[in-house]
């Protein structure tokens, strides 16, 4: 086995005795650039370093993408197995103790845990530098109980993603300059913005995302390609003008959600062509991709099938699953050709913030544990100006908990209740809104409806 596969193309098995010059630009990190050699290097120091560490699984809490990829490559070439939290909130890794050792780190932050920080490792050579098609990393991602649900990846399921998604992107990738504002820890974040990138021979910028920046690597020499969600691109506008992204970005990928019409509307006319966007799962991969506002319908992956199930929802087999079997999720679909499907809704409580994935039993199993309420019911509310979708949290109190909203007033006691949700949830996840009634308006089956929960948050008040 080599670096490339039968086409000719890289893979992640043997990514460092690739036939490419090892002088090669891998990375730009703060401005320098990174070469191969160097990157094969950090690699390496950190291979012989978790050589004499008895922890076998790890998780990686990077912000900056090269310390992400050297830690995930060092633990798979170590035969250990790479962790990748939902966030990095202390909480969250407390929640899966049982199943992480150890933590990777580039920040100070997390010290508390037993951990190797990545930017104080000394680089070592590469020696037989290897990846076995069945070792795996451990993602997260919600589950309907107050319990993150565990999937397991292999190397070899994630390369059969990265060779579809090479051949079908890959010659637009190679050479570019790679930009995320996805973070690694996510699964859409790590293919698109750090693998697919590195076996397509693109150049990836550790920085996240920001105006000045982006518009100064789009005047630069190379093209870019941008690994983007719905919330940044929607915001565009606002931050920086389309057209100054002329003449280098040409590439735009997008996943969490649907974009918006007006988003591909205004790159058609600023940037003459569209965002990708890119429809999947942790679970499953990618599985369709769609450019609007040309067509909006998605196209599946080559090798991927999707077909209707129970309730219209769609159920995907895919090269990239774990086993050969079906594997339903939530959203309803409608086939409308062969191969091609259209979206329309879907029939769990789940949500997405700012394409972040929250379960709404999961939060509200959270609130309950506080000492202070007797229930907790959490939807969204849809705001027009300017337009968003918020969490909103209702909660019954008990008699302690009148006591505090009294004696802290109302902006205090919320600020309370985030503080408690704040050890698992990101901020943006965090109830915007909160009402507490005397007890929820549920209908003579004894359910709260939805739309009897959302009138409770009709006034606006924050």
């Amino acid at each position: 086995m080599n670096a490339l596969n039968g086409t000719g193309r890289r893979t992640i098995f043997r990514l460092f005795e690739s036939d490419t010059n090892h002088d090669d630009i891998a990375f730009k990190d703060a401005g320098r650039d990174v070469s191969w050699r160097a990157f094969g290097e950090r690699v390496g120091g950190l291979v012989e370093l978790l050589a004499g560490r008895p922890e076998n699984t790890w998780a990686i809490c990077c912000e900056n993408s090269l310390h992400f990829a050297t830690g995930l490559f060092a633990l798979w070439l170590s035969g250990k197995v790479p962790v990748f939290p939902k966030n990095y909130q202390v909480g969250t890794l407390q929640r899966i103790r049982g199943i992480v050792d150890a933590v990777l780190r580039d920040t100070p932050a997390l010290e508390q845990f037993p951990s190797i920080d990545v930017t104080q490792v000394k680089g070592a050579a590469l020696i037989g530098a290897q990846i076995s098609s069945t070792t795996h990393a451990i993602f997260f991602t919600s589950g309907s109980t107050a319990e993150p649900k565990q999937v397991i990846k292999t190397a070899g399921h994630i390369q059969a993603e990265l060779s579809v998604l090479d051949e079908l992107w890959g010659d637009a990738i190679r050479g570019s300059l790679v930009v995320s504002s996805v973070p690694c820890r996510h699964f859409y974040g790590n293919v698109f913005g750090l693998l697919l990138p590195l076996v397509s021979g693109g150049i990836i910028d550790t920085s996240l995302w920001d105006p000045i920046s982006m518009i100064r690597s789009c005047g630069g020499p190379r093209s870019v390609t941008w690994v983007s969600s719905p919330a940044t691109l929607g915001r565009l506008p606002d931050v920086v003008a389309v057209e100054s992204l002329k003449p280098g970005l040409k590439l735009v990928f997008s996943a969490g959600g649907p974009l918006p019409i007006a988003v591909p509307e205004e790159f058609r006319r600023a940037l003459d062509f569209v965002p990708t966007e890119i429809y999947g799962s942790t679970e499953t991969g990618a599985i369709a991709w769609r450019r609007q506002p040309c067509d909006g319908l998605w196209t599946v992956l080559p090798g991927v099938e999707v077909e209707q199930g129970d309730e219209g929802c769609i159920r995907v087999r895919s090269p990239f699953l774990t086993d050969g079997n079906w594997l339903p999720l939530g959203d309803r679909i409608q086939l409308r050709q062969q191969n091609r499907f259209e979206l329309v809704g879907r029939v769990d409580r789940f949500v997405k913030i700012e394409e972040r994935l929250l379960s709404l039993p999961d939060m509200e199993g959270r609130l309950r544990e506080n000492s202070w309420l007797l229930d907790a019911a959490v939807t969204t509310v849809d705001l027009p100006q300017p337009r968003r979708t918020i969490i909103a949290a209702a909660i019954i109190l008990n008699d302690q908990g009148r006591d505090e909203l009294k004696r802290q007033g109302p902006r205090g006691f919320a600020k309370s209740l985030k503080k408690h949700l704040a050890q698992w949830f990101e901020p943006v996840l965090l109830p915007r809104r909160w009402r507490y009634p005397e007890k929820f308006p549920v209908n003579e089956l004894g359910k709260l409806p939805a739309d009897a929960l959302q009138r409770l948050f009709l006034d606006g008040a924050e």
